[in-house]
């Protein structure tokens, strides 16, 4: 499967672990037209050594969507709903 694929890929360039993936968008609403792209959104955590750097560094994935694990909690702390949605 190709959505698979791309996950594994981008596991291994960013060196991360997806903890999580969903599809969301129209596909997973029901809403798909025969020419609708995918739409997934991820939740991933870095490394130990990440984590445990002096410096601070970028917790996105831009393509496709993804949140890093401390991005959920602090969401969620502050309620906001778009943390539901993942």
């Amino acid at each position: 499967m190709r959505i698979q694929s791309e996950l594994d890929r981008l596991e291994r360039e960013k060196d991360i672990k997806i903890l999580l993936a969903v599809e969301s968008g129209n596909r997973a609403r029901g809403g798909a037209s025969p020419d609708s792209d995918y739409d997934v959104r991820f939740l991933y955590m870095h490394t130990t050594d990440w984590y445990l750097g002096v410096s601070e560094r970028r917790d996105v994935v831009e393509m496709p969507l993804g949140s890093e694990v401390r991005v959920l909690v602090d969401t969620l702390l502050a309620e906001k709903a778009v943390s539901i949605e993942v």
